[in-house]
């Protein structure tokens, strides 16, 4: 293996880097300080021969998330790709205002609530993971598989809403999932798409006993699209869908599965304007609409950095499948927009995302919502 990188890394002739401070504010979790690291050899492989990403973070909010990830589009020269990833995060504050989609965040429609943490909790784990995509020829379907392992501390507060409902998961314990994903891949670039389309069936599980402590399975289908307008326009649309059996942890019940996993409904990359995993549940859907406009490129450092803006529509709902969860068209929306800044495949963006659970929210981070 690491003599195969070595001379991946020998034989490309570009290096495409990025290497900055993280100094920014998320209104989900805070002020944040730390750094961020990729790095690309660009070659005749797309997207590139060899990528390393690395994060250092901490927030004022107490949240910790730190990793370090490789990606081998061809692993030893064949075509399999593979991913290999180390993380660990740790959160005083991660949401949780119940299961279902009619829940509320207001204290007076929880008796015996309360507490300054009585819609939070605190929780960390370490977590590492690989992944192999097989493509077939230049169709753009291919097949993938992964592995994650995580040993999740969840620790609810006294008081809170969590304390009094524990869901399954409640207790933490360690997870030993798999997954199996089919997607037809025709865009015309992976990290910053201008044209094409993307569609994706997933299942993922774990078993109880095999270094797990849950038993569950889950299905995810995602379809995204993109369509230029003349040379500086893309509209870009996602739906995605996802549902698990009964009895699912609480740490999967706000994930979308599949090849790039999504937190759920809320948050940065789900549907802006929420706050993070507002919504949760055994069933989740996510559609949004984007607007992406480049407006003019530059020379910063002799590299060419383009600018951009973005207006975006995000909406979302949750089903526990308990007879509850209300109609069928009650979904929670946000909106918004924000500049993008350009440099190859790196993207860095700046969201602000509003809706009637909360008016200002705003996200800085790397790469498009999806």
């Amino acid at each position: 293996m690491l003599t195969a990188l070595a001379a991946a890394l020998a034989a490309a002739s570009t290096v495409d880097w990025l290497a900055l401070p993280i100094a920014s504010y998320n209104s989900d979790d805070g002020l944040a300080g730390g750094a961020v690291v990729q790095a690309q050899w660009v070659g005749k492989v797309q997207p590139y021969r060899v990528a390393i990403g690395a994060q250092v973070l901490f927030s004022t909010s107490g949240v910790q998330s730190h990793y370090l990830r490789l990606d081998v589009p061809r692993l030893f020269g064949s075509r399999v790709r593979f991913w290999l990833g180390a993380e660990f995060h740790r959160e005083l504050s991660a949401p949780y205002y119940g299961l279902g989609n009619k829940t509320s965040g207001s204290l007076a429609d929880h008796p015996g609530i309360s507490g300054d943490h009585a819609f939070s909790y605190g929780r960390r784990f370490p977590l590492g993971f690989l992944a192999f995509s097989l493509p077939f020829g230049t169709s753009g379907v291919r097949v993938s598989t992964f592995a994650r392992y995580l040993r999740l501390t969840v620790d609810p507060y006294p008081g809170s809403l969590l304390a009094a409902e524990r869901p399954p998961g409640t207790s933490g314990g360690e997870e030993l999932a798999y997954g199996f994903g089919i997607l037809f891949d025709r865009r015309d670039h992976e990290n910053v798409a201008t044209r094409g389309y993307l569609l994706e069936a997933a299942t993922r599980g774990s078993v109880g006993g095999v270094a797990s402590s849950h038993t569950y399975l889950g299905g995810t289908t995602r379809a995204l699209g993109f369509v230029p307008v003349g040379s500086r326009i893309v509209l870009a649309a996602r739906i995605e869908g996802d549902i698990l059996t009964a009895d699912t942890p609480l740490f999967e019940l706000s994930r979308f599965g599949g090849v790039e996993p999504v937190e759920g409904v809320g948050g940065e990359r789900s549907v802006r304007g929420l706050p993070k995993a507002r919504y949760i549940g055994r069933a989740k859907a996510l559609a949004a609409a984007e607007l992406r406009v480049r407006m003019l490129n530059a020379r910063l450092l002799e590299r060419v950095v383009s600018f951009g803006l973005a207006a975006f529509l995000d909406t979302g709902r949750v089903w526990q499948l308990q007879g509850n969860d209300g109609g069928l068209f009650d979904f929670h929306s946000g909106t918004g927009g924000g500049l993008r800044i350009y440099l190859g495949e790196f993207l860095l963006r700046f969201d602000v995302g509003t809706s009637t659970e909360r008016a200002v929210n705003i996200y800085i981070t790397f790469g498009n919502a999806f």
